[in-house]
């Protein structure tokens, strides 16, 4: 369930709205639910605040997972890091190649970039999987929307 800013509109539902939809799908058998509890290029810094009313729904939503007796799992990007860190460094921008459809955010090819992106990255995960009250599974994809196109 993807509830960040290119879904269907997941993103505007409250807890109870999404404890309805867990329930709905505990119905339907299933045993494990994965959610997006955060797409950081589309969110600022302050929403990760430990009082942001964004995280407090995010924890908030895992709980409920949790407490329906599924397993919780996560999606989390390859490359994702807020916007004010890729924009801090212009001569860091991907560019957009053949394989993409969107304009990437930082280029692993250069060594400065990938550095410190990994680091920020590792730094924001390690906040995420701690402040989650329960994670089952984490499933990062192979495909990288928030880095470069370059061939």
């Amino acid at each position: 369930m993807a509830n960040h800013n290119g879904d269907t509109g997941l993103r505007w539902w409250a807890v109870d709205r999404w404890k309805r939809e867990i329930a709905d799908l505990k119905r339907m058998g299933a045993n494990a639910l994965w959610y997006l509890p955060f797409e950081f290029g589309q969110r600022a810094p302050a929403d990760f605040e430990d009082r942001a009313p964004h995280w407090i729904l995010q924890k908030a939503i895992c709980r409920a997972i949790a407490d329906a007796g599924f397993e919780v799992g996560i999606y989390v990007g390859l490359n994702d890091v807020f916007p004010d860190f890729w924009n801090a460094h212009p001569d860091w921008h991907a560019t957009k190649g053949d394989y993409f459809l969107e304009q990437g955010k930082v280029c692993p090819s250069i060594p400065e970039a990938r550095k410190e992106a990994r680091k920020e990255m590792l730094r924001l995960r390690e906040r995420l999987y701690a402040g989650l009250p329960n994670l089952d599974y984490v499933l990062t994809p192979i495909t990288d929307y928030g880095g470069c196109g370059c061939d």
